[in-house]
Order: C-alpha cells, then sequence, then structure tokens
C-alpha cells in the first residue's frame, strides 16, 4: 500500500512515460501493467510489452500462485495488454521478465 503526497491510499503507484515504475513485489506487477494500458490509452501513447522488462525479488513465489497465474505472470514474463498507437487499440504483449544482472533499458534500448 502506498500513500500519495496527498495522503490517498492506493495499491500502487507509477508514473507516466519513459521512467521506473514501483510496486512492492510481484503482486503489484498485474496492477501497475493494467495502469500502463489504460494510461496509455487515456493519453495517446504506446504502452506495448516488447520494450520493456519487469523486475520482483518475489517473482517466482508468485507467479507459482493461482493469483500470480491469474494475473499473468509466468516463470519468465508477464502477459499484459497495452495500447496500440498504429492500431488505435489494445494489444496482448508480454513483457520479459528482468533478472538481478539484467541490464537496464531506457526508451527500450540497452542502457550504458
Amino acid at each position: 500500500m502506498h500513500a500519495t503526497s496527498g495522503g490517498r491510499r492506493v495499491t500502487c503507484a507509477s508514473f507516466v512515460d519513459d521512467s521506473e515504475h514501483y510496486g512492492a513485489g510481484a503482486q503489484h506487477l498485474p496492477t501497475i501493467m493494467q495502469e500502463l494500458g489504460d494510461g496509455g490509452m487515456a493519453m495517446g501513447s504506446g504502452s506495448l510489452g516488447k520494450k520493456n522488462t519487469a523486475f520482483a525479488t518475489d517473482w517466482s513465489q508468485y507467479a507459482s500462485t493461482t493469483d500470480g497465474a491469474a494475473g499473468g505472470l509466468t516463470a519468465d514474463r508477464i502477459y499484459v495488454e497495452g495500447w496500440n498507437i498504429w492500431t488505435g487499440c489494445r494489444t496482448a504483449s508480454e513483457v520479459p521478465r528482468a533478472w538481478e544482472d539484467t541490464p537496464e533499458k531506457l526508451l527500450g534500448k540497452r542502457g550504458r
């Protein structure tokens, strides 16, 4: 649970555009991904999984639960829907799991 600067309690927080999005663990990944897809639709910006990665220290444990599977997590990816700016509709995609030694990406490109 996160409290915003205005005191509103939300299950997770994410910020739009090309930045990092944070939650308290793998259980927040489905909500974060849904917010990104909804935000892309509202703003008309692309939000497809192929340019992203996701990381959670408890990924394996959560992915093996019923809730994890229902949220789209597998051992190495999460299935999501994002806004496709070229077709003007939501498109199913997948976000690969990042590991502790996976280089960070910026704008879908490898970092440093």
